[in-house]
């Protein structure tokens, strides 16, 4: 952090800048900045064991997010608040798929599903459901295949996800 001293030894700093407090504690984001995503911000959208994790490959196909166990028409809850830009029935590979937009360069992808429960251009809340798992796609067994992208680049879910 750069801090520049004005009239009288007081610290000042850019208009709208975060500045931290003299104390020299470690100060979080603010939630409010215009790119914080902290852990806890994404949560997970089915409960059970990840099975198949991320950059795993699978023949030459590497996974670019993380597959989850679950049971079959078990619910699929937004990850975070978001809306609904994509819907596939059949996207290759991935089954019935629901891609959700979250701002700031944040999707996430939720495939292998059994049921699509949104229509495109829906907003949707944290914990809302979505869809239903399935096993459609290449998933061999009931799953859930969850991705988060950063301007389209894949992320490690579980830097994103609460422990």
């Amino acid at each position: 952090m750069i801090l520049v001293f004005g009239l009288a030894g007081c610290a000042t700093a850019p208009h709208g800048a975060f500045v931290e407090p003299m104390s020299a504690r470690p100060v979080a984001p603010r939630p409010d900045s215009v790119d914080f995503v902290g852990r806890n911000m994404f949560i997970w959208p089915v409960t059970g064991e990840v099975i198949f994790p991320f950059s795993a490959k699978k023949g030459r196909v590497k996974n670019k997010g993380i597959d989850i166990n679950a049971d079959e028409g078990e619910s699929v809850v937004a990850s975070r608040s978001g809306k609904v830009v994509y819907l596939d029935e059949g996207f290759k590979g991935y089954g019935k798929t629901v891609i959700l937009d979250h701002g700031n360069g944040y999707q996430t992808v939720y495939a292998y599903n059994s049921d699509i429960l949104v229509d495109i251009g829906k907003t949707v809340n944290q914990k809302e459901r979505i869809a239903k798992v399935g096993k459609t796609g290449r998933a061999k067994r009931a799953s859930l295949h969850f991705e988060i992208r950063k301007n389209g680049e894949p992320q490690n879910p579980l830097s994103y996800l609460p422990r």
